[in-house]
């Protein structure tokens, strides 16, 4: 992180409360409206995280007439080429002021689709360009409950802790090269930066980064039931089509993002307190780079950010270490999932290598179908119909393959009435965790944004 001086005043600004906006009906909410910047003109609280502020910065709170100024001169500066460049080269104090504005910004809810995106992808090629984070992310005061990880994943090792009374997983990177530690860190925080924007009942929440023991973790709620394999071991009589559907919801909202999870497995999906299924680890899916799987994998079974048991054929070609994940290899995966959930086994349970599970996909060999007499028919739900649909997302030609909503319209035809809870307490919005730890500072108001804009602007072509 940059390290700034700080006034008094500022520094005593900063530490006063969040701000808080309230739009009324006869408020600018209707001006953004009628721009297309926001959904709906309807009353509303919009509540904005605080950020650390330079010293040239006013940090007083943005009016009411502001904030659609605000949005709009965003606008304008994300659909102009020149200054958009320009936003992009900023380094150093500004561009952690540009990120942390772009992100206060992002927290606002009703934002209007289009401009949210390229807001999300500037403050994505901002933060890959400068090496830095909004600072919203920057988490403190986690305590670690028990000395020893709880579980073990690809990339890390899960730690349960506690942060300001409430339970918290931490997913610990793990790191075979300490000389590494800080390439590792940038990268795993600018990946992490995606995962905090996104925000859905079916996906995990993401709260934020917190280094532990000189290494990175990813910060995330704690969830009791565990991966949705041990919870349907300790409740077997659940309806796994329900499950299905949720999974399938979660995919869909990750690729209407245009993100792709690029590792779905029955680990890496939990069960909430009340029964109903959510992703994590899409904030780790998209490492790529061979450095950093070779720095903290350990496992062979890890291959292009995935796992090799649920991976389509086509990211398993040997001549080709660049074969992108893609929607098509999510469905792929989402069908082998299917299979675990109904079978209980992982994908070729009865192969003990990785490698030779790698030769077999490749030679167009698919998990085994379950016998007739097996449980998966005759107390889990799986039906002709749902192992068609397995089948039809185990296609080689990727082409071939449903797409996530294809699948969802056909699971909805065979899945029963969702009676369970329509809200889960365990998944508090990532933006509502962080407002309240009160660990931000104050807004930025439009003569603030002026004069980050301006900075941006002070480098010559």
């Amino acid at each position: 992180m940059v390290r700034r001086s700080f006034s008094r005043q500022a520094y005593a600004l900063a530490k006063s409360p969040s701000p808080t906006v309230n739009t009324r009906n006869d408020s600018p909410a209707p001006f953004l409206y009628q721009h297309g910047l926001i959904l709906s003109s309807s009353p509303r609280v919009i509540r904005y995280p605080r950020v650390l502020v330079d010293a040239r910065l006013s940090t007083s709170k943005p009016t009411e007439n502001e904030v659609p100024q605000i949005i709009l001169k965003l606008s304008s500066i994300l659909e102009d080429v020149h200054q958009y460049r320009k936003i992009l080269e900023c380094t150093g104090d500004n561009a952690q002021n540009l990120l942390d504005v772009f992100q206060s910004l992002l927290f606002s809810p009703g934002l209007e689709s289009g401009f949210r995106r390229r807001l999300v992808v500037a403050v994505q090629k901002l933060s890959r360009k400068s090496n830095l984070y909004p600072t919203c992310f920057t988490l403190d005061g986690v305590q670690l409950i028990g000395d020893e990880p709880v579980a073990a994943g690809s990339f890390g090792d899960v730690y349960k802790g506690q942060l300001h009374a409430r339970h918290v997983c931490l997913k610990v990177i793990r790191m075979y090269q300490t000389s590494k530690s800080e390439h590792i860190f940038k990268y795993f925080s600018r990946e992490a930066v995606l995962w905090g924007q996104l925000s859905h009942p079916n996906l995990l929440p993401f709260f934020g980064l917190f280094r532990f023991r000189s290494r990175m973790c990813l910060v995330s709620p704690w969830m009791d039931n565990g991966a949705i394999i041990y919870y349907l071991e300790n409740n077997p009589n659940v309806d796994r089509l329900l499950l299905a559907s949720d999974i399938a919801t979660g995919v869909s909202y990750l690729h209407e993002n245009n993100v792709i999870h690029g590792d779905l497995k029955g680990a890496n999906i939990l069960v909430t307190n009340t029964g109903r299924a959510c992703l994590a680890d899409f904030g780790l899916s998209a490492i790529t780079d061979p450095e950093i799987m070779i720095w903290t994998s350990q496992s062979s079974g890890v291959s292009k950010g995935g796992s090799i048991r649920w991976q389509a054929p086509e990211l398993l070609n040997i001549d080709d270490d660049f074969v992108p994940n893609s929607k098509e290899s999510d469905v792929y995966a989402l069908a082998c999932v299917y299979y675990e959930i109904f079978t209980g086994n992982v994908p070729f349970v009865e192969v003990p290598r990785d490698t030779s599970v790698m030769l077999k996909v490749r030679a167009g060999t698919r998990p085994t179908r379950p016998v007739s007499s097996s449980p998966a028919w005759t107390t889990r739900g799986l039906t002709e119909v749902i192992w068609d649909l397995i089948q039809e997302c185990w296609r080689e030609n990727l082409a071939s393959r449903p797409n996530v909503e294809e699948v969802l319209s056909r699971l909805a035809r065979v899945t029963p009435i969702d009676k369970r809870p329509t809200e889960s307490v365990d998944l508090i919005p990532s933006a509502s965790f962080r407002n309240s730890l009160g660990s931000a500072l104050d807004v930025y108001n439009l003569a603030d944004l002026e004069t980050l804009i301006y900075a941006s602007h002070e480098k010559p072509d």
